[in-house]
């Protein structure tokens, strides 16, 4: 029987330990790659702060320690600990490929509201708006299809239609909610022109600080990617990186290691996945062009100074209606943030709850 630290403090439910060697093995590493202490088993990776990017350093010594390999499907369908230690058991098989479409929050009888990844291809940023949301509300994560097993797309037209053939997979009648941050608000628009002419519904769409500007930006996209993921891997306020040069993927597998990210066993493809699925990501925006959107858009910002508050969706739809939230762009799909912006998403989504056809 598992018992809870000594001492919770008070209106916290207490820490539920390890009942296995693999359980402890587990928050061992769990631990150490988010820098606490009080991690229980029974609790949601994500929500105690996990990125995309931690997830890939936990299956990396999972494969070492345990010599079993797991998904970030798997890790997103059993997402604690002890959840974790049942799929290495076999008590939880193996998550099937289910292509783009990851189900970060299942409800029975909810319509969906469907996310755009951002620029770098997952979707896992988006596990805390799934807890903020509430348990009542479906939430699938759109991701990029070079972390789905695919080829990594390098046109926005070829994303979103990936991204509306998947949701109508699983809702072919509508109606559809797309929310999208940052890269996925640009997605986003497209994903809804696309569901328009397919279904004759306009979709509710939500942009989450997302400048209109970014599109149409020349971009080194290889060389901006390698670089992107190098800083966002290992900077952290080191000089790790070297300046004025561009990396190489040995470069950046060899410092992964040194930092102790990853096992040295685990295979640098694994990082060309990642480098090739954000520089397609960068290669598809500076090639985009936005075209005007007959309709409606919902736009949510954050706090940084801005010429536009709409962030130049105005001249680009026929009507927009803009909300802010105090804070910084890189915060906002944090637990904070993301309390925030469902605060604003719950009506949208209560006053969409039917289909809205085209007039």
């Amino acid at each position: 029987m598992s018992s809870p630290e000594a001492g919770p403090s008070a209106g916290r439910r207490p820490t539920v330990q390890p009942r296995f060697a693999s359980e402890r093995e587990l928050r061992r590493m769990v631990r150490d790659i988010l820098g606490r202490f009080d991690i229980g088993v029974d609790e949601n990776l994500f929500t105690a702060g996990l990125n995309s990017l931690q997830v890939i350093t936990l299956t990396a010594r999972i494969r070492s320690r345990f010599g079993v390999r797991i998904s970030l499907a798997d890790v997103v369908r059993a997402p604690t600990i002890a959840g974790i230690a049942f799929t290495l058991r076999g008590d939880i098989a193996p998550a099937a490929d289910a292509g783009i479409l990851v189900a970060l929050q299942v409800a029975a009888g909810s319509v969906p509201l469907y996310c755009a990844h951002p620029i770098g291809g997952s979707v896992i940023r988006y596990f805390a708006l799934a807890a903020a949301i509430g348990a009542e509300q479906a939430l699938y994560g759109l991701q990029a299809t070079g972390l789905a097993g695919g080829r990594p797309h390098r046109d926005i037209s070829e994303i979103a239609r990936a991204a509306a053939d998947a949701m109508m997979s699983l809702t072919p009648d509508g109606p559809f909610r797309i929310l999208g941050f940052s890269f996925g608000g640009v997605v986003s628009v497209e994903i809804a022109r696309i569901i328009r002419q397919r279904t004759g519904q306009a979709p509710l769409i939500i942009i989450v600080d997302a400048d209109a500007s970014m599109a149409g930006q020349p971009s080194d996209s290889v060389a901006e990617a390698t670089d992107r993921l190098a800083r966002t891997l290992l900077d952290n306020g080191s000089e790790r990186i070297p300046r004025g040069r561009t990396l190489t993927l040995p470069d950046l597998h060899r410092q992964a290691v040194e930092a102790g990210l990853v096992d040295v066993s685990y295979p640098i493809e694994k990082f060309a996945v990642l480098r090739d699925t954000l520089a397609g990501n960068l290669e598809a925006l500076a090639r985009h062009d936005i075209e005007h959107y007959p309709g409606r858009l919902f736009v949510i910002r954050g706090n940084e100074p801005v010429t536009d508050p709409a962030l130049g969706w105005r001249r680009l739809a026929d009507e927009v209606e803009v909300r802010q939230v105090d804070l910084p762009h890189s915060l906002l799909l944090d637990e904070r943030g993301s309390r925030r912006i469902a605060d604003i998403v719950r009506p949208l989504l209560s006053g969409a709850a039917g289909a809205s056809p085209l007039s």
